[in-house]
């Protein structure tokens, strides 16, 4: 149960990261142009 727990709260960091990591990456080519 406690093992599961931890496996969700990963994925959603992980998820959470990905979308961190896309609008960095939006906010630097729309700032470049």
């Amino acid at each position: 149960m406690a093992d599961d727990l931890a496996t969700s709260r990963f994925v959603k960091i992980k998820r959470y990261a990905c979308i961190e990591f896309a609008s960095f990456l939006l906010v630097c080519s729309v700032g470049m142009t």
